[in-house]
């Protein structure tokens, strides 16, 4: 219908798009007769009006109008649409550039067609104009554009993109999550404290640990209600954090604390920083503290001891038949406090403590009678009274014809060393005490790997007597099929001192054998010299069971699948002949997608396939002589047609004849390139070479996408390993590919690699011996 008040005759006449920026300049020239809206002269007077009010608004707006939702949208809607759907968004139906939303949109679009009106805050779109699937929040509004009849002829879309704002939001509670189990996980007592009542909001398990108390009875109450004694401390320093927001910073300060019932004075490291909130002010305090009480005690008990070792030289010490002291020596005088003109015609039994006061008489009796005192250890008190550990040696002095006329004693102060052995004593007995409380089986050996040691539940589970392990011995419990295995890769760990890590089957008391996992480590020295090794057994044997359960359930559900799924693609490509031509883009584009799935399903059921007759060893090849670039070009050609996007650069060698499975290495290739497609989503080159090398042929496939970390690179072609992280859910998959690949590589004799960098692209290879 032509309207008097249009003027056709230019397009300057059409002032409701004389301006409008970009989008005003994009309607201006396109060729709207090729459209469902027909030409400009042809709209309707509340369209024109709608685009005018449009164009001029700052405000991302759209217009879908029609029953096809025909698209008109100004400048500010732009960004929304993306790289992928700007500029063909422009006079196309709504269903094709959101057609991944459509199921969304659709009923919003038809309730307002039919008068209602819509609005959203913040709803969540899955939108692809990018190239990949992001989340995208709006506010949004729909509402009917009405026409002079009356009638609604189409949809205004007012929206405001707040998916910025929205990962804001969501970052800043995960930020506040995270610092919550910062503090809950942390290895040094932390704590919050709000106001001036400095009440405690959150206490990690370490800071009620250090202070004797349960979370009930301190969280949630002002600090020196439940520590009064650190009020006199440290309630001074607190307000001058609060006063001025200054840290402090206090290194092995004195609290008097209370524990178990008894004040005493502990060593802190800690730091009280302000809370600052949004508003910049200070609303709390954050306290990092660490018990240093131990250390400093230690470190002053070494110092003691390094004062010791530094004038360490032995006490030297002379004395008559009667015991009277006859020379003191300075190492006397630092040993046992007394300087020599306090001791020299002092009885020696000045030195000897109480309960071992007898001694002395017994030495002397021995040293009259001309007998040998042989090299002993005994205590002896020092001027301030304390008891020392002393290595004493006694020889007899004698006169020029031979007489034994006194005694020169040698003492020296082995205190420290007989505290240390204690230590080591008490440590290893605390270590067994500990490993013979576990269910875990723990074993040690000695640096030649000697096997030394068993807990108590090696016994238990064995039904073997302590000390039935000696040597290699310990082999008789392992099942006969893994005991040669078994000890040639414990003698190479002990040879290379690389860590001892082998599942075996060990004999149960009862003659039932189950499967552990034995995992051993060197225990090295500062100069890295292996002292011993310790190792523990575990039972995995309910790991192993389920193992084989999967096992046979993904043979049976991949064979019982393939049937009908077969006859699901089959019908699906009839009802595609069948209705190729018919004028149902719905139906059309439907049969499509349901073809794609089909065959995704048919690719998985294919490898889940080779997953089993891998696991039975049913996997074999049908090797026959072939062009390798002939088929690299095949399966490339094939990967574009699906993938238009991407471009996919070949760059092939001469002619190569290879004698291979040609079907296996077309699923390989295959593999590496979909996986450079799934993985490169901010890159649509793909590069692939082949090559001849050192008589094997050599294909790689490159892509310039996310890449892999060099631990996940090491573990890439395992059975249904997935790198785990925050693309997890943008990529999925069932980690099967690469291991099929590396499989069907390794039965042509070949091998399989992977060069990979994150963030810069990753190159996927094998390499084939030409026969």
């Amino acid at each position: 219908m032509h309207h008097p008040a249009i003027k056709t005759s230019s397009k300057e006449k059409f002032h409701f798009i004389s301006d409008g920026g970009e989008m005003g300049a994009l309607i201006r020239e396109k060729d709207w007769s090729k459209t469902p809206l027909g030409n400009l002269k042809d709209w309707p007077p509340s369209l024109l009006t709608m685009v005018s009010v449009m164009l001029d608004n700052p405000f991302a707006m759209y217009i879908a109008w029609g029953r096809e939702y025909i698209q008109l949208y100004n400048d500010g809607y732009r960004p929304i649409l993306g790289s992928l759907k700007h500029p063909h968004a422009l006079g196309i139906s709504t269903r094709e550039t959101f057609s991944e939303i459509w199921h969304i949109v659709k009923p919003m679009f038809d309730a307002v067609m039919e008068g209602e009106a819509f609005n959203h805050p913040d709803f969540l779109f899955q939108l692809n104009r990018n190239g990949f699937i992001e989340d995208c929040y709006f506010d949004f509004a729909y509402s009917p554009i009405r026409q002079e009849n009356g009638d609604v002829g189409g949809v205004l879309v007012t929206v405001i993109e707040t998916t910025n704002k929205k990962k804001a939001e969501d970052e800043l509670k995960k930020s506040e999550e995270r610092f919550r189990d910062i503090v809950r996980q942390t290895p040094v007592g932390m704590v919050i404290l709000k106001g001036r009542e400095f009440i405690v909001e959150t206490a990690n398990s370490a800071y009620l640990l250090m202070i004797d108390k349960e979370e009930n009875e301190f969280v949630g109450k002002p600090l020196f209600d439940s520590l009064p004694e650190v009020e006199e401390s440290v309630h001074a320093l607190l307000d001058h954090v609060l006063d001025t927001g200054i840290p402090y910073h206090g290194i092995e300060y004195p609290i008097s604390v209370k524990r178990h019932g008894k004040v005493a004075v502990g060593f802190f490291d800690f730091l009280y920083h302000p809370l600052i909130e949004n508003d910049n002010k200070i609303s709390g305090i954050i306290v990092t503290v660490a018990d240093v009480s131990s250390q400093v005690l230690a470190r002053t008990k070494l110092e003691e001891i390094a004062g010791i070792v530094h004038s360490s030289d032995d006490a030297i010490i002379s004395k008559n038949l009667n015991g009277i002291i006859t020379s003191w020596n300075t190492g006397a005088e630092r040993i046992f406090g007394y300087s020599a003109d306090e001791m020299i015609g002092q009885p020696v039994s000045k030195l000897i403590p109480a309960d071992r006061i007898n001694e002395e008489p017994d030495i002397l009796a021995r040293l009259r009678k001309g007998q040998r005192v042989d090299h002993f250890e005994t205590k002896r008190v020092t001027k301030d009274k304390r008891i020392l550990d002393i290595s004493l040696t006694i020889s007899p002095v004698r006169d020029g014809r031979g007489n034994v006329i006194g005694a020169s004693k040698i003492a020296r102060d082995i205190t420290s060393q007989k505290h240390a052995e204690r230590i080591i004593k008490e440590n290893e007995e605390k270590f067994r005490l500990l490993a013979d409380s576990m269910p875990q089986f723990v074993w040690t050996s000695d640096a030649e790997g000697n096997l030394n040691y068993f807990n108590q539940a090696v016994y238990k589970y064995s039904g073997l007597t302590n000390g039935k392990f000696e040597t290699s011995e310990w082999l008789q419990i392992v099942h006969p099929d893994e005991r040669s295995e078994n000890k040639l890769a414990w003698q190479r760990s002990v040879i290379t001192g690389q860590d001892f890590l082998f599942e075996h089957r060990f004999r149960r008391h009862d003659g039932e054998y189950r499967w552990q996992l034995s995992r051993a480590i060197p225990q090295r020295d500062e100069a890295g010299n292996i002292q011993m090794w310790v190792g523990t057994s575990t039972d995995i044997q309910e790991i192993k069971e389920q193992d084989q359960q999967k096992d046979y359930f993904i043979s049976l559900a991949s064979h019982e699948l393939k049937t009908p799924i077969t006859s699901i693609k089959a019908y699906t490509q009839l009802l595609q002949i069948s209705y190729g031509e018919a004028n149902d883009p719905f139906l059309a584009k439907s049969l499509t997608v349901i073809d794609k799935q089909v065959l995704k399903l048919t690719n998985l059921i294919s490898d889940l396939l080779d997953l089993s007759k891998i696991k039975s060893g049913s996997l074999t090849l049908k090797k026959e002589n072939f062009e390798v670039n002939e088929l690299i070009q095949e399966v490339t050609d094939d990967i574009k047609h699906i993938n238009t996007n991407y471009e996919i650069i070949f760059s092939k060698s001469a002619p190569m004849t290879l004698y291979a499975d040609r079907e296996r290495i077309s699923q390989v290739i295959t593999n590496f390139l979909t996986n450079a497609i799934k993985y490169s989503p901010n890159s649509l080159k793909i590069e692939i070479e082949s090559h001849a090398g050192n008589n094997n042929l050599v294909v790689a496939v490159r892509d310039f996408g996310i890449g892999i970390s060099e631990h996940d690179q090491e573990r890439i072609f395992e059975r249904f390993y997935r790198v785990e992280g925050k693309d997890e859910k943008t990529f999925p998959g069932f980690g099967i590919g690469l291991f099929i690949s590396k499989e069907i590589i390794h039965r042509h004799e070949g091998k399989i690699g992977v060069n990979s960098e994150t963030g810069k692209g990753s190159t996927f290879y094998f390499s084939i011996p030409f026969k």
